[in-house]
């Protein structure tokens, strides 16, 4: 069976990750990659196999052989970038998260329409089964009716280190970049909540450096969720219920190690081989092989339903990317 040959636009260490995840798959295969660097693009390609390297994104996209570009420059050319791909007809995997905004998530999800494509969010934990493992045993009652989740991703980084992550203008902070894994887990085992709340501590520029949000879901559950970028936290997500708890163990967005008590305790091992993103790999090779345009995991209703409590979450911390100013 003929591979799925991949494009990489924007050679930076998350397309790294990507890279390698293709070369693990059977049934795909690194054909080009562009940058607006040749030297970036061609040393990019020559490590991970593509034959084919460009100095320019406009010339990437315009190359017919490829059947899917991944985009992995900053969050606030995600919009961009992927409408210029779309607009070259080419199927689109778009790093998380999909746009700085909803307005821009729409956009993005209309061009692919008009231009007949497939578009997806790379929001690779949603495919890992240690997320149906979780569904599962929730759908399955193992620990009575939920109370309370909590979970964190943190990691401690500076303006000198990661000068992106402190930058309005490229949608800096801790929610885009890691506040949305808690945030997935959270909304993929209980649905999107029914209100929210939330509290953070802005820098000088107007960005979360460390954000908490409170979600209430219908099913009378809460969550309590927490992220920073100048901080460590264990990483962890423990959901407690009336007649036990389940905990998600470090690395949580993982999902590779899950203990259940509930009067007896038991681990389940639900780890994976290969890179964390071959499951998404997996998903945009099988959908493009069906001919679909979207995934029906991450489906365009759930991604802007994502981009939309973000919006909503960014507005109570008071966090504009486009002024850069504290509200």
């Amino acid at each position: 069976m003929k591979k799925i040959k991949w494009g990489i636009l924007g050679p930076g260490r998350i397309a790294e990750k990507l890279a390698v995840a293709i070369q693990q798959s059977e049934n795909a295969e690194l054909y080009a990659v562009g940058s607006r660097s040749l030297d970036k693009a061609a040393n990019f390609a020559k490590r991970f196999g593509a034959s084919q390297s460009y100095s320019s994104y406009e010339e990437l996209c315009s190359d017919d052989k490829l059947d899917v570009i991944y985009i992995a420059t900053p969050h606030s050319y995600h919009c961009e970038h992927s409408m210029l791909a779309m607009k070259h007809g080419r199927n689109v995997l778009c790093e998380k998260p999909f746009a700085l905004d909803a307005g821009e998530a729409q956009k993005m999800i209309q061009c692919a329409k008009d231009n007949n494509v497939f578009l997806m969010e790379a929001m690779w934990s949603r495919l890992l089964p240690g997320m149906k493992k979780v569904q599962e045993l929730l759908a399955a009652n193992a620990i009575g009716p939920i109370k309370m989740m909590s979970a964190d991703f943190c990691f401690t980084s500076s303006p000198e280190d990661k000068p992106r992550l402190f930058e309005p203008a490229l949608g800096g902070g801790a929610l885009l970049d890691v506040g949305i894994y808690p945030l997935t887990l959270a909304c993929s085992f209980f649905g999107f909540p029914k209100s929210i709340e939330a509290e953070a501590d802005l820098t000088d520029k107007g960005v979360d450096a460390t954000s908490t949000y409170f979600l209430n879901f219908a099913n009378g559950a809460k969550a309590e969720l927490y992220s920073s970028v100048v901080k460590e936290s264990p990483g962890q997500a423990i959901i407690e219920g009336e007649e036990g708890t389940l905990t998600i163990h470090a690395k949580a967005w993982t999902l590779q190690k899950i203990t259940l008590k509930n009067g007896v305790e038991k681990t389940f091992d639900t780890s994976y081989e290969g890179s964390d993103y071959l499951l998404q790999v997996e998903e945009v090779n099988q959908c493009l092989r069906q001919g679909l345009k979207e995934s029906s995991v991450n489906s365009f209703e759930w991604t802007m339903n994502m981009m939309q409590l973000m919006d909503d979450l960014r507005d109570i911390m008071g966090v504009n990317y486009k002024t850069g100013t504290k509200a």
